[in-house]
C-alpha cells in the first residue's frame, strides 16, 4: 500500500531539482540532499496510505491496471483499511519529527521546510477530509502542481535555501506533462469514481473534450520549453525532451480509446531519465 514503485518514480524529480541548483552554480551538498530526501520519503508514503484509505470504494469497483486503481490490497483485504489510515499518521509523524530535527540541526533550510510542509499538507489533503481535493475536481491540477512544480522546486531549495521564480517557471512545462499523465491514469477509474462520487475530470467531461485538454496540455508542455530555452531552461534539457514527443503523440491517439494509461506512462518514463541526464550535462558545462 505504500506504493514503492511510485516512490521510485518521484525520486528522479527530486534529484532533478537538486541538479537544477547545481546547474545554477551552487555546489552539490550531499548532507543537505540526504536530509531533504529523508524527510520526503515518509511524507510521500503517508500520502500513499491516505490515498489507499480514501479510495477504498473506488478501488474495489474499478478494473485495476499496473498504473491505476491503487495497490489493490484493500480491495482484497478490507479489514486492513484502519491500518492504512493509522500507517498514514505514523509516517506523517515520522516525517514531521525528521523535518524538525533537520531544521533545528541546520540540515533543512527554512524555505525547504516550508515547501516540504506545503507538499505534505497537499498530499494528505488530496485524499482525506475535510479537504478531499481529489474528490472535488482537483485531482489533475493538484498532482500537476505537487509533482511537476513543488517537488523539483523543493529539491532546488534543499540545496540552495532559496525560492526562485525562474525555477518555478522552468517547471511549468513539466507540470503540464504531469497533468496529462494524471488525465490518463484517472481514465480507467472513471466509472468507479462516478459511482462513489469522486469528481475527477474523467468523470465530469466527455471523452472528446478530455482528448482536447490532453492535446493542449501536451503541446504546451513541449512548446513552452522552447519558449524558455537559454533564458530559463538550458538547451540540453529542452532538446532532451524531443525523443518523447512521438511517444506522447502515439499515447494521445490511444487516450480514452483504450482502458490502460500505459502509453502515456511510457512517454513520461522515457522523458524523466533523458531530462535527468540533460541536467547533469548542464551542470558540468558550467
Amino acid at each position: 500500500m505504500g506504493r514503492p514503485l511510485l516512490l521510485l518514480a518521484i525520486s528522479p524529480v527530486y534529484i532533478i531539482g537538486a541538479l537544477i541548483a547545481r546547474a545554477s552554480g551552487f555546489a552539490w551538498d550531499t548532507r543537505l540532499f540526504s536530509w531533504g530526501f529523508a524527510i520526503l520519503v515518509p511524507a510521500v508514503i503517508a500520502a500513499h496510505y491516505a490515498n489507499e484509505y480514501a479510495d477504498f470504494q473506488t478501488d474495489a469497483l474499478t478494473v485495476r491496471t499496473p498504473f491505476s486503481g491503487g495497490s489493490g490490497v484493500l480491495a482484497e483485504k478490507a479489514g486492513l483499511r484502519r491500518l492504512a489510515l493509522g500507517s498514514s499518521w505514523v509516517f506523517l509523524l515520522i516525517g514531521v519529527s525528521l523535518a524538525l530535527a533537520g531544521y533545528l540541526g541546520g540540515s533543512v533550510t527554512p524555505n525547504a521546510l516550508l515547501l516540504w510542509a506545503v507538499g505534505t499538507f497537499g498530499g494528505i489533503a488530496y485524499s482525506l477530509p475535510p479537504f478531499k481535493l481529489a474528490w472535488r475536481g482537483w485531482s489533475e491540477a493538484v498532482n500537476a502542481f505537487l509533482i511537476g512544480i513543488l517537488l523539483p522546486l523543493y529539491g532546488y531549495s534543499v540545496q540552495t535555501g532559496r525560492l526562485d521564480w525562474r525555477v518555478f517557471a522552468g517547471c511549468v512545462p513539466f507540470a503540464l506533462l504531469i497533468f496529462v499523465l494524471i488525465l490518463s491514469t484517472n481514465w480507467p477509474d472513471r466509472e468507479a469514481d462516478r459511482a462513489v462520487g469522486k469528481r475527477t475530470l474523467s468523470v465530469r467531461l466527455p471523452a472528446d473534450r478530455l482528448r482536447r485538454y490532453y492535446g493542449i496540455a501536451a503541446f504546451l508542455g513541449f512548446a513552452l520549453q522552447f519558449a524558455l530555452i537559454d533564458r530559463i531552461l538550458p538547451r540540453e534539457v529542452v532538446w532532451s525532451s524531443l525523443p518523447s514527443v512521438p511517444v506522447l503523440l502515439w499515447a494521445g491517439r490511444r487516450y480514452t480509446r483504450i482502458l490502460s494509461p500505459q502509453p502515456t506512462v511510457i512517454a513520461l518514463i522515457l522523458l524523466l531519465p533523458l531530462q535527468l541526464g540533460a541536467w547533469i550535462l548542464a551542470g558540468r558545462s558550467l
